[in-house]
């Protein structure tokens, strides 16, 4: 028994030895083993787009654009549209004759629920008349211009607008003149075309036109402006002059100037495509803007729609106006 009780007692004594050397131990340092293989890099290459080149304008832009008739070219800059009261992108493509997605590609930043009456828009390029038609000497024409009259843009810049009169015995199309603008000392700041609205006129018929230089100060600048192109439109194919606007009342003397009358179709054929162009004058007789109002719905013979818009002219008001049309017949 003294034997086996000196054995136990031994063994524990070991025991308890042991565990306190355990505790008491360094830690153990972790063995290195083998190097792992490197992460392989995942092939991803962040690419940054450069968007293409933008379309700009010059320093000058139209205010309001017909496109003719297709005799002409094209020529390489685009032009800019800038937004008057109730368009819309819809409204613009179609009365410019470009399709929704070529007006998009051309304004990738635009929002069309965000439009603003003066923002601009680029529109493709405007045709230009081919120089021999550029006011042939065996053509007889009279055309008279009145104006040039400026005014500062509440954006900022110059509005040149005038007005061209068929003084002649002949119906003239595709009316162009040139817009020059100029310093204090009459050195060019720039120079524009533009096509006087509508496309066709008729003997005694009056277009206006206008310009906006964006750049500029209109206390600082004069402008001239001359005919550039036009010609006689002995036929007049799909196009439409008989209409006629009656009972219009517009008032007079105040900014905004709301517009309202009935457009009658005079006439033995269907009108569609109808724009009417009503130009406002101050009371020396200079033109103080313009607004081109679009009918959707064809008008038959004998047929009237009454219409309603808002100007807002860049004269600042009206003492005067007048009515033009004009309309593609529909089969």
């Amino acid at each position: 028994m003294k034997e086996l009780a000196l054995a136990f007692i031994l063994t524990t004594l070991f025991l308890v030895t042991s565990g306190c050397q355990k505790r008491g131990a360094t830690p153990p340092v972790a063995r290195e083993g083998p190097s792992p293989a490197p992460t392989p890099e995942i092939g991803v290459t962040f690419a940054t787009l450069t968007p293409g080149p933008k379309a700009t304008g010059g320093t000058n832009s139209t205010a309001v654009l017909t496109r003719p008739a297709p005799t002409v070219t094209a020529t390489a800059a685009p032009v800019t549209y800038v937004v008057q009261s109730g368009d819309t992108l819809v409204d613009i493509a179609a009365a410019n004759g470009v399709t929704l997605s070529e007006l998009l590609a051309l304004n990738p930043d635009i929002q069309p629920e965000l439009l603003m009456i003066g923002q601009q828009i680029l529109l493709p390029p405007l045709p230009t008349i081919e120089p021999p038609e550029i006011l042939a000497t065996n053509q007889a024409i009279t055309l008279e211009i009145s104006g040039p009259t400026i005014y500062g843009s509440v954006g900022g810049g110059v509005w040149v607008l005038g007005e061209v009169r068929n003084a002649g015995s002949h119906t003239v199309e595709l009316i162009q003149v040139e817009v020059i603008l100029l310093d204090q000392d009459e050195a060019i700041l720039a120079e524009e075309m533009v096509w006087v609205t509508p496309v066709t006129l008729p003997t005694g018929g009056k277009a206006p036109f206008g310009l906006l230089f964006p750049m500029f100060d209109a206390a600082q600048t004069t402008a001239r402006v001359a005919l550039a192109a036009g010609r006689p439109a002995y036929e007049l194919g799909s196009r439409y002059l008989d209409l006629a606007v009656s009972g219009a009342e517009v008032t007079i003397g105040r900014n905004p100037i709301e517009v309202t009358g009935q457009l009658d179709n005079v006439g033995g054929q269907t009108a569609g495509q109808i724009s009417i162009i009503t130009t406002f004058y101050d009371d020396q007789g200079n033109v103080t803007g313009f607004h081109e109002k679009r009918l959707d719905s064809a008008l038959a013979p004998g047929e009237n729609v009454p219409f309603r818009f808002v100007a807002l002219p860049p004269g600042g008001r009206a003492d005067a106006y007048s009515f033009a049309t004009q309309a593609v017949v529909v089969e």
